[in-house]
């Protein structure tokens, strides 16, 4: 086994030089220790960012690139790539120029990337590869690499992108002749409509990976390999832009890997951002979720976290939603969904190894792979308008909670104390509509006919016709969240019931119904309302409104604390008697009057 030599110096990172067996059938490694700029620095960096136009311009003089070498010692490239089966591995010989030899441990993926990079490699510099050039067995050095990841791939002249070596299944997903370039995106586009089977690259694990997010980003120049076909990165994002546009995976991965225009905004609003958007995204690491980020964040905001893997996953989850709480508030609760396998991580704390299940409500997600859900965010009734506005009020406190410590010795596990009002407690559910695929029609008979017999059987016996078409109109209202159904006018319940069971035979209406329904429960709760809750929820669950939330939370007595559950939808709008009585509530909280219903809540 190679012993690594240990990084000492500020920047240090390994290199590699590729050797390849005279048939290319075995390849080896001869490992360089060389320096690039670190830590951060805006002057040195803008000034590298000018030699760079220059240099590529072929502007720069003599005494200026004696200069730039003088701090830019290496000339490599890096590599994206994925791991693939960390089980199927090789040893991979390495020797540096101490006359240290050895083997490492390598997926074969990387081995055949190093082969494949490794073919006329003369003049092309050194390579950097994660899996080789980090000490995989030293947490410390992963940390410290880790949080100069972004700067190894912009200070690389190029980043290779390996996507395969050409198999059968990976040339019949790249059917490219390797002289042909492209001059436009519609020569492109017309190619690709000749091998529809070249769709499927978008297909590959790489794109759902979280580190080529940065690793894209953060690249100068950049090129995609297949076999032994190579397009620039320019190419291929402009060409199956043009012809793929509509492709969610490749729609979210081209979203995250922008350059984004909100150095002004909060480090930590645009971390909690990036970490909604790129849940679709895998890492072999759960830590990785939040550490491979950090790379997107505007320059010099890296630092945001501390990079340590010798934190446990609960840990860092709790470190990052702890100093995310502290900047947005209870923003961070619309982020926990699912339950989580994590151990003792706290309920209020999002895992972000889970995709959203449901349509979020309590913020705007740029990047959902739902197109439809659009609708649901932007029905205004969906939020506690009174919460949102009272909330605002200069003499109001700011209230967005409050971190307790935990008893546990190793501070895993600390309680979040928000403040709120009890709106309901759920007496009875309706069957989950589980369903990720709108197609599927399934889905269709839980919401429109059990959801709805539900609602009609809290009903008593003897209820007339008007009472039963104010209770469907109530229920059309809950499973709509208010979006599509104004029923202020009492008179007009059967007209609009009517409407709606005519509507439900519109796949417009249904795409949006099923948008806000899918992976949700339906509840009738005390004091007869209507909602929608999480998968989980339980009866018995409390309907809750938190200041300094935007929609209603559901919560779990447990112990004399709760569990936090997620977010929910409580009918009613503007002029519901419920949402007047928040409104009185705040009102009473604003001018300290002290019969304000309010009480604290620790989340755990």
């Amino acid at each position: 086994m190679y012993r690594y030599r240990q990084l000492k110096q500020p920047g240090e990172i390994r290199l590699l030089g590729i050797h390849l067996s005279e048939d290319c059938s075995a390849v080896s490694c001869q490992i360089y220790h060389r320096r690039i700029p670190w830590p951060y620095n805006a002057e040195r960096e803008k000034r590298f960012k000018e030699l760079s136009s220059l240099c590529r311009e072929g502007k720069l003089p003599l005494l200026e690139m004696v200069r730039f070498r003088s701090t830019w010692a290496a000339y490599y490239e890096a590599v994206s790539y994925t791991w693939g089966d960390p089980h199927d591995r090789i040893d991979l010989m390495c020797f540096d120029d101490q006359n240290k030899t050895g083997t490492i441990s390598v997926t074969k993926h990387c081995y055949r990337a190093l082969k494949a990079l490794g073919k006329d490699r003369a003049g092309r510099g050194f390579i950097w590869i994660d899996s080789v050039c980090i000490n995989q067995m030293d947490e410390m050095e992963r940390g410290s690499q880790v949080q100069m990841m972004r700067y190894i791939y912009s200070y690389a002249y190029g980043v290779a992108i390996y996507l395969g070596d050409g198999s059968e299944e990976e040339s019949c997903l790249w059917d490219l002749d390797g002289s042909l370039r492209f001059d436009s995106r519609a020569s492109f586009g017309y190619y690709l409509a000749d091998r529809p089977n070249i769709g499927k690259l978008l297909d590959h694990p790489w794109f759902t990976r979280v580190w080529v997010l940065q690793e894209i980003k953060a690249a100068r120049h950049a090129k995609v390999i297949c076999g032994q076909y190579t397009v620039s990165w320019r190419e291929f994002e402009s060409a199956y832009r043009y012809w793929h546009g509509g492709n969610t995976v490749l729609n979210q991965f081209l979203s995250l890997t922008r350059v984004w225009g909100d150095e002004q905004m909060d480090p930590a609003t645009i971390l909690f951002q990036r970490l909604c958007e790129s849940r679709y995204c895998g890492a072999t690491d759960p830590r990785d979720k939040v550490y491979a980020l950090l790379g997107l964040l505007p320059q010099g905001m890296a630092d945001l976290i501390h990079v340590d893997y010798t934190k446990s996953v609960t840990q860092v989850y709790v470190a990052t939603a702890s100093l995310l709480v502290k900047t947005i508030g209870l923003t961070i609760l619309s982020a926990v969904q699912g339950t989580s396998s994590i151990d003792d991580l706290p309920s209020w704390v999002p895992d972000w190894t889970l995709p959203f299940q449901q349509t979020v409500l309590g913020f705007h997600l740029e990047s959902s792979p739902d197109s439809s859900s659009k609708l649901c965010r932007d029905a205004k009734i969906i939020r506690l308008p009174s919460f949102a506005q009272f909330s605002k009020f200069e003499d109001l406190p700011e209230y967005q909670g409050i971190l307790i410590s935990s008893h546990d010795n190793n501070g895993l596990a600390p309680s979040l104390q928000v403040r709120g009002v009890r709106l309901a407690s759920i007496t009875r559910l309706g069957d989950s509509c589980i369903t990720t695929d709108y197609s599927k029609s399934d889905w269709q008979h839980i919401v429109f006919e059990q959801w709805r017999q539900i609602a009609l059987k809290s009903l008593p016996s003897d209820a007339g016709k008007l009472k039963k078409s104010i209770r469907e109109s109530l229920y059309i209202c809950t499973i709509s969240m208010d979006a599509d159904f104004d029923f202020s006018e009492m008179e007009d319940m059967t007209d609009n019931v009517a409407a709606f069971d005519h509507s439900c035979h519109n796949s417009f209406y249904q795409k949006s119904i099923w948008a806000r329904c899918k992976n949700r429960k339906f509840y009738v709760a005390t004091g007869d309302y209507l909602g929608l809750a999480p998968l989980e929820a339980h009866t018995g669950d409390i309907v809750c409104a938190f200041v300094g939330g935007v929609v209603p939370f559901l919560v779990r007595p447990e112990a004399g604390k709760f569990r936090f559950i997620g977010e929910c939808y409580i009918q009613g709008g503007k002029a519901h008697p419920l949402v007047q009585h928040i409104s009185r509530t705040w009102s009473a909280q604003q001018s300290r009057e002290p019969n304000a219903p309010f009480e604290d809540f620790v989340l755990v």
